[in-house]
């Protein structure tokens, strides 16, 4: 993290020493507009629309200072000629000042690009926490001014004492005035970045003492490239340590801005009509509300939509502010899909006593609804899904035995097909980041690129989310792989009146492929006994413990085994 900070202190320099460079500098002012403005239009392609903000506040600050004070001297000036004697013999001063061509060129630049960057902002529906941003840019404007008076101006222990104290007392003054939230994050240096500043920053006076120290390492490179008549060994020494550490600090930049100009967009499947994910979202709407009677009703609908082809549809190309929307009422869709799920299991838990068949019709029901939300959606739907899926392995283990040979055919054909076209882990996680990197933007990109590289995976391997798919993977992809082996063995047993002596019997006529054990990647273990057998897998640890097996609640553990009855031991 501490690599984070650094860049957000140094950036903030940066930009308050090229906001203090276009208001103070000695060259024409067209020039230092233009260098401003391109400055500001290369933050766009990175959209890092909360750091431009902020460059142009700073820019304003130190501009309206250096008119303010430009315009107290024209006025002293005029008011000492005024009161000068005319046939005094004194030198006249010259105050007059003319605004020139390259100046309504230079402001025209800067218009041009700021409505150019704010139709950009409004078009993106960026929200900015502007109290926050405005009390960071006052507070590193003050700094800087003073640090640059201890640098150039005439009383630098008065200026050096003054920055000290403001700077505590902003630390100080930013917890009490900029309160933590997302409207108003407590940051001094970047406002903006309150998830990692607030949850996990160092206190907000060391980040102060960051931003300081850059400020000063800027301008003491700036004085190492000022004129200077002598032209002694130890002047060329200070000449080439500053052009080299302007020369890495620039590099530094160069090197972080094109790291953050990557942004894969998705690759979207193409619109379909036969998609029929779009009328289920529709048609269980509000579905955790209705009476049994029309729940019942709706339930069928959607069982009739969901044998069609239907997969998730996320909306990558929407704004910036229709995909907030589309996160936020996700939270209500997952509800829905679950009460949708839970309508279904509960159609097949009065059905099984009577009529197996048809629960295991409701089964398979929750099976496709399952296997819709596992396909081109983000994290939350792959693991919807497979609890989703996993209430129907914990359906159908306790009679599975008591299913015809037509309907446990059909069960293990659908199981299958759904275990063949699972889609992997490391796709739906590559989608999430990427709707993360559209959603949070230069944040998280700067936050992966300091704190979590990609290509760096042990550093993800203990995100909640990753954490909770792989479970959730693990116990779904075992129970339906014991599953599918479990009903083949059965219809052998029903068709050959006995148990299959070892698993390779069971391939071709009844499985094309037997499923391995999900964790070892060989075989389960199979032990068959007269006219009992054990089918288990080891679990995660890789170990036979010998058919030693405990409720779900133990899965995965590394003193048990893992069978399909263990979905019903508590």
């Amino acid at each position: 993290m501490l690599a984070l900070y650094l860049i957000l202190s140094s950036v903030a320099a940066a930009y308050c020493l090229l906001g203090y460079w276009f208001a103070f500098g000695k060259l024409p002012w067209l020039w230092r507009a233009a260098v401003t403005c391109a400055t500001l239009a290369l933050l766009v392609p990175v959209s890092a629309y909360e750091p431009l903000v902020f460059f142009g506040i700073t820019s304003l600050i130190f501009a309206g200072i250096a008119w303010s004070q430009s315009l107290w001297a024209i006025w002293r000036e005029s008011r000492q000629i005024e009161d000068r004697d005319e046939s005094s013999a004194g030198p006249k001063s010259n105050v007059h000042r003319q605004f020139q061509l390259r100046d309504l060129m230079g402001l025209t630049a800067i218009f041009g690009v700021s409505a150019w960057i704010v139709r950009i902002i409004l078009n993106e529906q960026v929200w900015l926490s502007w109290v926050a941003l405005a009390f960071t840019a006052a507070v590193c404007v003050a700094l800087t001014l003073l640090l640059a008076r201890f640098f150039h101006g005439p009383k630098r222990l008065l200026s050096l004492g003054l920055a000290i104290p403001f700077g505590i007392a902003a630390a100080y003054a930013s917890g009490l005035f900029v309160k933590p939230g997302p409207s108003f994050p407590r940051s001094i240096l970047l406002a903006f970045l309150c998830d990692w500043v607030v949850a996990q920053g160092p206190p907000l006076g060391i980040l102060l003492f960051f931003f300081s120290c850059f400020v000063v390492f800027g301008l003491w490179i700036h004085c190492g490239f000022k004129p200077k008549d002598n032209k002694s060994l130890l002047v060329k020494i200070s000449l080439v340590l500053s052009g080299l550490m302007a020369l890495a600090w620039g590099s530094a930049f160069v090197w972080l801005y094109i790291q953050m100009l990557p942004l894969s967009q998705p690759s979207t499947p193409p619109a379909r009509a036969d998609n029929s994910y779009a009328a289920v979202v529709r048609q269980i709407q509000g579905f955790g509300n209705l009476t049994p009677e029309p729940a019942d009703a709706k339930s069928r609908e959607v069982a009739e939509l969901l044998k069609k082809e239907c997969f998730v549809v996320v909306p990558w190309n929407a704004t910036f502010m229709e995909r907030k929307n589309y996160f936020v009422m996700l939270k209500f869709e997952f509800e829905d899909l679950r009460y949708l799920g839970t309508q279904f299991d509960g159609q097949a838990a009065a059905l099984e006593p009577t009529h197996p068949d048809l629960a295991a019709d409701r089964v398979i029901d929750i099976l496709h609804l399952g296997e819709a939300l596992g396909h081109d959606g983000l994290l939350g739907h792959t693991l919807v899904g497979m609890n989703i899926e996993g209430t129907a392995h914990w359906r159908i283990v306790p009679f599975r035995r008591k299913l015809s040979p037509q309907k446990a055919r059909e069960l293990l054909s659908e199981l299958q097909r759904i275990e063949q076209g699972r889609e992997p882990s490391k796709i739906a996680l590559e989608r999430q980041e990427l709707w993360t990197r559209l959603n949070d933007r230069w944040e998280y990109r700067l936050y992966e690129i300091c704190v979590a590289p990609p290509e760096d995976t042990s550093l993800r391997q203990n995100d909640p989310g990753v954490v909770l798919l792989q479970r959730t993977r693990e116990r779904a992809c075992c129970c339906s792989r014991l599953l599918i082996t479990d009903l083949a063995i059965q219809l052998y047993r029903a068709e050959e009146g006995k148990l299959p002596n070892k698993l390779e019997d069971l391939a071709p006529r009844y499985l094309k492929e037997i499923p391995n054990d999900f964790f070892t990647d060989k075989l389960p273990i199979y032990r068959p006994s007269g006219d009992t057998y054990l089918l288990y897998s080891v679990g995660s640890h890789g170990i036979d413990n010998g058919g030693r097996f405990e409720g779900v609640m133990k899965f995965p553990s590394i003193e048990c085994d893992w069978n399909l009855d263990s979905l019903t031991r508590p």
